[in-house]
């Protein structure tokens, strides 16, 4: 099975500064996989994740979580934001 080469991003989410998603995980596992940036998606649950994927020039899908509402992951600026994965993911953020 294919693994992703080692990365400094390629580490859990607990070790990444403040709890924050880091953006060269997202760097890193793009080179690896060999897509650019516009066929890519991130999908996180906080304002944290939408920035490390916008910083990683990635879009996001923000999923609501029993801390952050699908309101406040569109007011950090994620591509599309809802309220709970059971309904899927957004058509736009497939294409």
């Amino acid at each position: 099975m294919n693994q992703p080469p080692p990365h400094p991003g390629n580490r859990p989410h607990r070790h990444a500064p403040h709890g924050r998603a880091a953006p060269h995980a997202c760097c890193g596992f793009r080179s690896f996989r060999g897509p650019g940036p516009d066929r890519c998606v991130v999908i996180g649950d906080t304002p944290h994740d939408v920035a490390g994927a916008h910083a990683a020039g990635v879009a996001c899908v923000g999923v609501a979580s029993h801390n952050v509402n699908s309101a406040q992951l569109t007011e950090a600026k994620a591509d599309w934001a809802i309220d709970s994965p059971e309904g899927g993911l957004p058509n736009e953020a497939l294409e």
